[in-house]
């Protein structure tokens, strides 16, 4: 019995944390190091968006991507099936509409499948 109970206490030990609110919260903006020879141009045509990036506050979530009046979107967020480095974030604008944007984070950097050339982002 002993033996089971220290087998079952080093497995929820071992277990990976899950991504959470906290891990991405703040401002995230290109990080122009993580830049690759093929995300050149979409780095590019990000530094002339104002506000490109992604900001998680503990309620609200706003994704910028481009000028153009459809290049931003915000509304209440959450995380749906995180893992220790990965999940979704659901935004949920006033107007109803609901989008999904898959996430991943390497270390200090965050990737946004849906952001123009997948660029990386760094904490600001």
């Amino acid at each position: 019995m002993r033996t089971l109970l220290l087998a079952c206490l080093a497995t929820l030990a071992c277990a990976e944390s899950v991504l959470t609110p906290d891990d991405v919260y703040g401002h995230w903006e290109v990080d122009a190091k993580a830049v690759t020879k093929e995300q050149k141009a979409a780095a590019e045509s990000a530094a002339a968006v104002d506000g490109f990036g992604v900001t998680f506050t503990l309620k609200f979530a706003r994704i910028t991507t481009s000028s153009a009046d459809d290049g931003m979107f915000a509304g209440q967020w959450r995380l749906d099936d995180a893992t220790a480095t990965t999940a979704t974030a659901v935004v949920l604008a006033k107007t109803g509409e609901e989008r999904q944007y898959h996430l991943t984070k390497k270390g200090k950097l965050l990737i946004v499948d849906e952001l123009p050339g997948k660029l990386a982002l760094s904490k600001k």
